[in-house]
């Protein structure tokens, strides 16, 4: 199924842009259906002479495909490139939120590494201390 370009839009292009691409759309299809036709055209010549592409090496010989038309100046290109600057903010803020997640990590990260260890966690390493909660035997504070 060939979809057409009118169906499909071209949101985001001014109209003069819209009109070069819709021209050059209509010209690269029917380009397109040119050469299909006349690859199939010469396919089928072969074919029906008893010759087949997968055992015969020469089977293509003779076969030039046409040279595809010309694209347009460069003015719908820079309206794509201005269509997907809309999406370059976004691309900056959330870059920019990620870096900053980023580095608010490290520095927590290297805070947790660099602190002072308290002599109530020192305790607790050496195992001096259990490691039970307040309120529940065997506590030091429920030792008397």
């Amino acid at each position: 199924m060939i979809m057409r370009i009118h169906e499909m839009g071209v949101d985001g292009l001014r109209e003069e842009d819209q009109d070069i691409v819709l021209a050059t759309f209509h010209a690269q299809r029917a380009a397109a259906e040119q050469w299909q036709q006349a690859r199939v055209a010469f396919m089928t010549a072969r074919l029906n002479a008893g010759r087949h592409p997968d055992t015969d090496p020469t089977f293509w010989d003779g076969y030039s495909a046409p040279v595809p038309p010309e694209l347009p100046s460069e003015r719908p290109r820079r309206a794509w490139i201005r269509a997907r600057l809309d999406v370059f903010p976004f691309r900056v803020v959330s870059s920019l939120l990620l870096a900053t997640a980023t580095v608010g990590w490290l520095v927590l990260r290297h805070r947790a590494r660099t602190r002072k260890p308290s002599p109530l966690d020192l305790d607790r390493a050496l195992g001096s201390i259990p490691k039970t909660e307040p309120g529940r035997p065997g506590h030091r504070w429920n030792q008397v």
